[in-house]
């Protein structure tokens, strides 16, 4: 479609009669604000009964292991190798030292 093409151009009647048709609704600002609150509402009530009848979830612990040597904050890669828990092994990389 062209700018300077008209619109009947394009299409044919029919498609124009049901655009020419289509009515919208008014748009009302009100609505907008009132399913807002609503949805704040049943939020704040249903995290409220969550916390009043469910059971509070357990704290993930932090755990922050010491090496037996003090660390080189210079140390671009810094390796701390647990020998009987390779699982517990930790590389500690600094990209901005590299």
């Amino acid at each position: 479609m062209n700018a300077s093409e008209p619109f009947e151009g394009v299409y044919d009647a029919e498609v124009v009669a049901a655009i020419d048709a289509l009515v919208l609704p008014a748009h009302d600002p009100d609505v907008r604000a009132d399913w807002s609150a609503a949805v704040m509402f049943t939020t704040a009530l249903m995290s409220g009964l969550a916390q009043a009848v469910g059971e509070e979830p357990e704290p993930i612990p932090v755990i922050e292991q010491e090496p037996l040597r003090p660390r080189d904050p210079t140390a671009a890669v810094e390796v701390i190798l647990v020998p009987d828990a390779p699982a517990a092994s930790v590389a500690l990389v600094r990209p901005w030292l590299l």
